[in-house]
């Protein structure tokens, strides 16, 4: 994880991950389950 000049933090690893775990919960909505909350575990520095 790097910070840039313009703020923003270049994070792909964690980006992916998330973007799997969404797309995981959106098959599962939509096969049926019933998905009340998203919750993902923050590390505040």
């Amino acid at each position: 994880m790097s910070e840039e000049s313009d703020n923003t933090v270049e994070d792909d690893y964690r980006i992916d991950y998330l973007r799997k775990q969404i797309k995981q919960a959106q098959l599962a909505i939509t096969d049926g389950a019933n998905c009340l909350d998203f919750v993902r575990g923050v590390q505040l520095i």
